[in-house]
């Protein structure tokens, strides 16, 4: 758990999150953190309720916007993974 310099929780980036549905968006949901203000969105088909709980990977964005997935990760921050390398 993160806390922030008040020594509120906060979203951890790079780790996995239980987060709680707080409103639905046109393509998705926003996510919040029951211990703090922070928000994450959320890019899903999935049918979900408002105040489900649902584990979510956390990362930033190119605009350094908190995103959330369903998938789960090879390896989070401060983990080794196994990854293969491909050109594009």
């Amino acid at each position: 758990m993160v806390r922030n310099t008040e020594g509120h929780h906060m979203i951890e980036v790079g780790k996995m999150n239980e987060l709680i549905v707080a409103r639905q968006e046109d393509s998705g949901y926003i996510l919040r953190d029951n211990f703090s203000d922070d928000e994450a969105y959320l890019e899903t088909h999935s049918k979900l309720q408002i105040e489900d709980r649902v584990d979510v990977f956390v990362y930033l964005d190119s605009s350094n916007s908190l995103i959330a997935t369903l998938e789960t990760p090879i390896a989070t921050v401060g983990e080794y993974g196994l990854m293969r390398a491909v050109e594009n």
